[in-house]
């Protein structure tokens, strides 16, 4: 619950991922083999299921809801792989996804105010 303006509780509005659950479904053998490419010298199949559902979650905003801003998209995959990794998940999940997302969205700067260097 949360409060209104006037302090009375309220519930919160559901949040649907529905959608987005679609999206990965029907794009997954293309997200999958996105991941794998990105995937230097590391062997696909020793990418755990939790880390794989991270990045596919990440690589379909990436890829598909240009509406979400690539530091968003970066800070939620971190923020994931904090709550069900560990250390080593969160930098793997940062370096892959920091990968896709020059690759997917070349001209949009990872963090707000930063401008490409070239």
């Amino acid at each position: 619950m949360i409060s209104s303006s006037d302090g009375t509780p309220r519930p919160r509005r559901p949040i649907s991922c529905a959608p987005l659950a679609d999206l990965i479904a029907r794009n997954r053998a293309d997200l999958d083999n996105g991941l794998d490419a990105l995937l230097e010298n590391w062997d696909p199949s020793r990418v755990g299921q939790v880390e794989r559902a991270i990045c596919r979650l990440a690589m379909a905003e990436l890829r598909y809801s240009l509406d979400v801003p690539v530091n968003v998209v970066l800070n939620e995959a971190c923020e994931l792989a904090r709550l069900y990794g560990d250390e080593g998940t969160v930098k793997f999940i940062n370096g892959l996804m920091d990968r896709a997302a020059r690759i997917a969205r070349p001209a949009e700067p990872k963090e707000p105010g930063e401008t490409d260097p070239s």
